[in-house]
């Protein structure tokens, strides 16, 4: 072979141990680079998942049958606690005053609830509502639950009324909570309800109509009140009317318990002429 020749192919294999390197170098570039976005990626959905808001964490029960202290606590709040606390905390604001005849359903005036599990102002609100209804009757099948943990305020323990019934010589209650604590589907409301909710403060939960005289849209509770205890010891804690969480849903029950006297023609007179209802009535639009 030439020296010529020998020289070129010398070359020509100096050329392509030269492009072999670089492609190796090029590859091994990629795959650090690929190496670098993918832990890139990693350490911010760390960060991310760190510092997203957390929803609260609770000693409630999420479901099942309250207990019996529970709706001992409940269904007899000492009259006096409810005289001593009045309007409490309460916010009258969010109910309404409508006029007409009161409106009845098999033979009673008509109270309606329609709320849902997720509801953070439903959750506040419903210790109010069992607690004023327990006035003028009787409860069974209310289960524990606890409002939604992605929602403002976060998971407040609270009370289900899908499976409630209620008994009373007063009044008719019906109750309909729409979706569950996840969001998904769980009571359909009847048309007919639908269509007195759209007409009297629209679609805001939670909302309760009160017989034709009056309607509800939201809560008189501030739920941030309840923490993330167990719903038992919220129950005993409502007979002390000093403590916040009396104040809060004992004075937003002495408001619902004003509003249903005005249906049912002031009975039980003990329990609309006492002073709490009193100074609630007061209080209302």
């Amino acid at each position: 072979m030439a020296k010529s020749a020998r020289v070129e192919n010398t070359r020509l294999k100096e050329l392509k141990a030269q492009q072999a390197a670089s492609e190796r170098k090029r590859r091994l570039w990629i795959a650090g680079s690929a190496s670098a976005v993918v832990l890139l990626i990693v350490i911010a959905v760390v960060v991310v998942s760190l510092n997203a808001p957390k929803g609260a964490v609770t000693s409630a029960k999420l479901s099942g049958t309250i207990s019996d202290p529970l709706a001992k606590s409940l269904s007899t709040v000492p009259a006096a606690t409810y005289s001593a606390v009045g309007l409490g905390s309460a916010s009258a604001t969010p109910i309404k005053s409508m006029t007409g005849a009161v409106a009845t359903k098999d033979g009673k005036p008509r109270m309606i609830y329609v709320g849902a599990e997720y509801c953070p102002f439903c959750a506040g609100e419903r210790w109010a509502l069992v607690t004023a209804l327990s006035r003028f009757g009787t409860f069974t099948g209310i289960e524990y639950a606890v409002s939604s943990a992605s929602d403002t305020p976060a998971s407040i323990p609270t009370l289900s009324l899908k499976d409630a019934k209620f008994t009373s010589q007063y009044l008719s209650f019906e109750s309909y909570e729409v979706q569950d604590r996840d969001g998904k589907a769980l009571q359909k409301e009847p048309d007919d309800v639908t269509a007195l909710q759209s007409a009297n403060g629209g679609t805001a939960i939670p909302w309760i109509y009160y017989a034709g005289k009056a309607y509800q849209s939201g809560s008189t509770v501030d739920g941030t009140v309840f923490g993330t205890q167990a719903q038992d010891p919220i129950g005993a804690a409502l007979t002390d009317p000093s403590s916040a969480l009396s104040k809060a849903v004992i004075g937003g029950a002495n408001l619902t318990t004003a509003r249903i006297c005005q249906t049912t023609g002031n009975k039980p007179a003990d329990v609309c002429t006492s002073a709490g209802v009193t100074a609630a009535a007061a209080a209302m639009q």
